[in-house]
């Protein structure tokens, strides 16, 4: 119980050292690639980006891994000098210099710095994947210019990466990444982008007995600024994506208004509208910015289901033994309602067997029949 106590006390003061001599650097150690998918040592990598304004050579940096040095080495045709807020690749000499994995071919950027070390493999036989690791990297004149504490069980094929590169090397400013084999010289998938405003949800409010044709619906909508900068304008539409789409067309917009926010606070939009007509509306709220780096996450959908009113629709007459020759059964059905009803995705069954329909909008007006065949 002692030995346990004094290790959590070690790691806690390691933590506290990491975070304090690195706070500041210009170089950071910004991703690590643990447990890749390819051949084990080969496709791993370390990457460092360089948080200033001025290139900066490596030449005489070198990295300590669980205590083993590695030394950096610099190939010809790349050279040693890290371009301002640019990226720099640290890999194995069996990826990048005897070509025995080309694993990440078609993810590196022409950009980013590519290095690799004068021993065979990172801490001499390839970065542990079952542990955490304890990674530093030091100048020429062996001051500490980067270090990060790895995630004990990194995730296979995912990199663990840093947040804010610039922030300190806490824990809580590293996670693992959103992307499949990680993000080798460029932007981390898991950093904040300099714009980027998310429509977080879209819910229904009102209470599901209260959702009939005539009544007032209220909508709730959250916007959330994820992004670096603030945004000063953002237009929130909601609206019927009556002609199914995925957008919301001038004519479709029910409401509009206007929000507001700054980095990492979100704003909640309050709308309401009134539905005459019963049966499935799909509705919509967007998030409109004149600049927004993720489009993706601008737009949100909500099925709302108003239900029509019993017995709207009668079995009116059917064929259910029909002459040889003469066509097979069939069923007739009869809008007794004063509505308009669309019959998509309505069912239709005996003791036995249920079928959808149509899955296709069918409008069957007042007093009209339709006949299923």
């Amino acid at each position: 119980m002692q030995h346990k106590s004094l290790s959590r006390f070690a790691l806690l003061l390691l933590l506290v050292a990491i975070c304090v001599r690195t706070s500041g650097s210009t170089i950071v150690i910004n991703e690590v690639m643990a447990n890749p998918s390819g051949e084990e040592s080969y496709d791993e990598f370390i990457e460092i980006y360089n948080c200033s304004d001025s290139s900066i050579a490596l030449s005489g940096y070198y990295l300590k891994i669980n205590g083993y040095t590695d030394t950096l080495s610099f190939v010809v045709d790349y050279g040693d000098t890290i371009k301002p807020n640019g990226f720099a690749l640290i890999m194995d000499r069996g990826y990048l210099v005897e070509n025995k994995s080309s694993f990440y071919e078609d993810l590196i950027p022409a950009s980013a710095l590519l290095i690799t070390i004068q021993d065979n493999s990172l801490s001499r036989t390839g970065l542990v994947n079952d542990a955490a690791s304890q990674i530093y990297l030091f100048s020429p004149q062996r001051d500490t210019v980067s270090a990060v504490l790895t995630t004990a069980q990194p995730s296979s094929e995912y990199s663990w990466e840093k947040i804010i590169p610039e922030g300190n090397n806490h824990i809580s400013n590293w996670g693992n990444s959103r992307v499949l084999y990680g993000t080798p010289g460029f932007r981390n998938s898991i950093s904040p982008l300099p714009f980027d405003l998310s429509l977080n949800r879209f819910s229904c409010l009102s209470d599901p007995q209260s959702l009939e044709t005539g009544n007032t619906i209220d909508f709730s909508i959250v916007v959330k600024n994820i992004g670096e900068n603030p945004c000063d304008s953002a237009t929130v539409r909601f609206g019927e994506d009556a002609d199914r789409d995925s957008n919301l067309s001038t004519s479709e917009v029910l409401a509009t208004t206007f929000v507001s926010i700054n980095p990492k606070d979100s704003a909640t939009v309050l709308f309401d509208a009134i539905f005459q007509q019963a049966g499935i509306h799909y509705l919509m709220a967007d998030v409109v910015v004149s600049v927004d780096d993720n489009l993706l996450n601008n737009r949100k959908t909500h099925e709302l289901r108003i239900p029509f009113l019993t017995h709207c629709l009668a079995i009116n007459e059917f064929m259910y033994c029909p002459a040889s020759g003469s066509g097979g059964e069939w069923i007739e059905l009869l809008n007794i309602s004063a509505d308009t009803v669309n019959l998509r995705e309505w069912t239709i069954g005996d003791n036995s067997t249920t079928a959808n329909l149509t899955k296709s909008d069918f409008l069957l007006p007042p007093d009209e029949f339709a006949v299923i065949a």
